[in-house]
């Protein structure tokens, strides 16, 4: 299996939104993939590949819902869905946050040291966490890191401050919401 669909831009995203899908969402969980890095990213054959690890790893664990994220955001900008919305995924090292959340993956070893969150694709993945918190009727508290749900990761990386990124996501779901009519 290979993600489900490619958009360039996040508002190329927002004039083909997938179905918003039956699960009752409760927030937007920001990852970050640390390999591949920016510098070994190869667009949609790393994103198939992500997509093949997270499968076949599953798989070999046995989890019933498979490890992963609902959407990649690539060093470009461009946003890759990998699940639809209505699958519960193996994300959070938490199990109510996997039966209620959406999960972002941020292309990147966001490590202090290491990649930064730059524009285009924090453009992308910020414009992204608006959309999809203005879909489902929340707000930036409901943004979480996945390093809020365990003390063995860093992600979405060090060099990544949750209150800034949440200051952000307020300004991009403002901005969401003047796009969507909300």
């Amino acid at each position: 299996m290979t993600y489900v669909k490619k958009w360039t831009s996040v508002e190329a995203y927002l004039k083909d939104m997938p179905p918003a899908g039956g699960r009752q969402i409760s927030g937007v969980v920001i990852h970050h993939t640390w390999s591949p890095d920016h510098a070994t990213w190869r667009g949609d054959r790393s994103a198939a590949g992500i997509m093949r690890y997270w499968l076949q790893r599953s798989k070999e664990l046995g989890y019933r819902n498979p490890l992963g994220a609902h959407y990649i955001v690539a060093p470009d900008g461009a946003v890759y869905q990998c699940f639809p919305h209505a699958q519960v995924l193996n994300a959070n090292s938490n199990g109510h946050a996997n039966r209620t959340t959406i999960s972002l993956e941020i292309v990147g070893n966001l490590d202090v040291g290491n990649d930064t969150l730059k524009n285009p694709q924090k453009h992308g993945v910020l414009g992204l966490t608006g959309v999809l918190l203005c879909r489902y009727g929340l707000t930036e508290a409901h943004v979480s890191f996945h390093r809020d749900f365990t003390d063995t990761k860093s992600c979405p990386g060090t060099g990544i401050k949750k209150d800034v990124f949440v200051a952000y996501a307020r300004t991009a779901l403002a901005w969401a919401r003047s796009l969507m009519g909300r």
